[in-house]
């Protein structure tokens, strides 16, 4: 009898079919933030971040909140609530629309 004819083997598959999550990373990937609110105290701050979580528990529920000591010459001294890490710009005002229809501020930063 004749032998079985084999299937070629398969070739790897084109960069094009690569999976987005096996791609390298942009060098500024996870390194955009939004910015919630800059208030006078830590405290200030922080009860923000836990009225916003209440009101909009499906966008802040897995995010973890950063306040940042911000002083300036001659003003008070503020604290920025931030949080992210967004895998880029986009994802990050699409964050803040999501944010503001809940009553929240919401800007769009560098980290």
């Amino acid at each position: 009898p004749a032998p079985a004819a084999t299937a070629p083997a398969p070739s790897a598959a084109p960069a094009a079919a690569v999976p987005p999550a096996a791609r390298p990373a942009s060098p500024n990937a996870g390194r955009v933030q939004v910015q919630i609110g800059a208030l006078p105290s830590e405290e200030a701050a922080r009860t923000e971040w836990e009225r916003l979580t209440r009101r909009a528990p499906e966008l802040l529920g897995d995010r973890r909140p950063q306040v940042l000591r911000f002083e300036r010459d001659g003003q008070p001294t503020l604290f920025r609530l931030r949080t992210g890490m967004f895998p880029d710009a986009d994802a990050a005002r699409d964050f803040c629309e999501k944010l503001r229809a809940k009553g929240g501020n919401c800007s769009v930063v560098r980290g």
